[in-house]
C-alpha cells in the first residue's frame, strides 16, 4: 500500500509539473462590440436572468445573404450552425421587389438573429424613387440590424458619366439615411469602385466588399484609409438550409453599434 500511495504521489507531481511546463494561450487584445445576449438568442433560449446579463464579445461575425434565387431558407438551421446575421435581397431599380423578402425578414429576426437588407441599384431609374421603394418595403429596421446596404455593380451604366453616377448614389444613400435614421453601407468590388466611387464622400460609408478566392480583400481607393467593414469572401458557399450556393460575409462586429439597442445605450 505505501508503495502504491508513494508511486500515486510521484505520478501526481509529475502531471503538476508538465501542466506547469505548457506554454500559455496568448492574450488576443481586439476591439469588440459588447453586445446584449438578447440580441442573439431568442428568449426561450435563455436559461436564467443571470445569462441574460451577460455579454457576448464578437470580434467578426458571420452570415449569408441571399434572394429569391435561394428559394425557402431555414433560417433556424442556418443559426445553429453558428452563423449570426442574414442580409435579404429588398428592392432592385424603382418596382422590383424580391418575392421572398418578406418571409425572410420576418424568419432572420424571428430565429435570433442580426438581420440586414439591400437594395441593388439600376443606375438609369430615377435615384429617389428606387429609395422611397426599398423605404416602403423595409419600412424599418427593427432592434437588431445591420446597415442597410446599397448594391452597387454598374446596372444600367451605360451612358451616364461617373459624375452622373455618383450624384444619383449620392441622391439615393442621403434619402435612406434620413427616412431609417440609420446610414447605409455600400457594397461593390475592387475594380467598380476604383471607376465610379473615386471620391472621399463615398468613404464616410462603411464598405461591404466583395473579393473572392484572395487571402485579403482589394481595397477601393477611396476607403484607402478605412478598409472594409464587411468582406463578402465567397459566392460558392453550401449549407444545410440553404439551396445550391450562396454569399457569404464575415463583418467586424463594429458594425452591431448601428443597432438601435446599441444606440439607446
Amino acid at each position: 500500500m505505501k508503495t502504491k500511495r508513494f508511486q500515486t504521489l510521484i505520478l501526481g507531481l509529475t502531471i503538476l509539473s508538465i501542466v506547469a511546463c505548457q506554454p500559455k494561450s496568448p492574450e488576443i487584445k481586439t476591439e469588440v462590440a459588447v453586445v446584449a445576449t438578447d440580441s442573439i438568442v431568442k428568449p426561450e433560449e435563455k436559461k436564467s436572468s443571470e445569462d441574460t446579463a451577460k455579454a457576448v464579445e464578437l470580434d467578426t461575425i458571420y452570415g449569408f445573404d441571399v434572394s429569391h434565387f435561394q428559394g425557402k431558407v431555414d433560417w433556424a438551421t442556418i443559426k445553429k450552425s453558428g452563423k449570426h446575421f442574414g442580409i435579404a435581397k429588398a428592392t432592385q431599380g424603382i418596382t422590383y421587389t424580391d418575392p421572398e423578402f418578406q418571409t425572410n425578414w420576418s424568419e432572420i429576426e424571428g430565429n435570433g438573429m442580426y438581420r440586414g437588407a439591400y437594395h441593388f441599384y439600376v443606375a438609369k431609374d430615377d435615384p429617389i424613387k428606387q429609395a422611397e421603394h426599398f423605404v416602403n418595403t423595409v419600412k424599418d429596421m427593427g432592434a437588431h440590424h445591420l446597415p442597410p446596404a446599397l448594391d452597387l455593380e454598374g446596372q444600367s451604366i451605360e451612358g451616364l458619366t461617373v459624375e452622373a453616377y455618383q450624384e444619383g448614389v449620392m441622391k439615393w444613400l442621403n434619402y435612406v439615411e434620413e427616412k431609417l435614421g440609420i446610414k447605409p453601407m455600400i457594397y461593390t468590388n475592387h475594380p467598380f469602385g476604383n471607376q465610379y466611387l473615386n471620391n472621399d464622400q463615398f468613404s464616410t460609408y462603411q464598405l461591404w466588399i466583395a473579393e473572392y478566392g484572395s487571402e485579403e480583400a482589394k481595397i477601393p481607393e477611396a476607403w484607402t484609409n478605412k478598409s472594409w467593414t464587411g468582406w463578402q469572401f465567397t459566392e460558392h458557399d453550401k449549407t444545410e438550409g440553404l439551396n445550391g450556393s450562396v454569399d457569404e460575409s464575415r463583418f467586424l462586429s463594429s458594425i452591431l453599434l448601428n443597432s438601435k439597442e446599441s444606440e439607446s445605450k
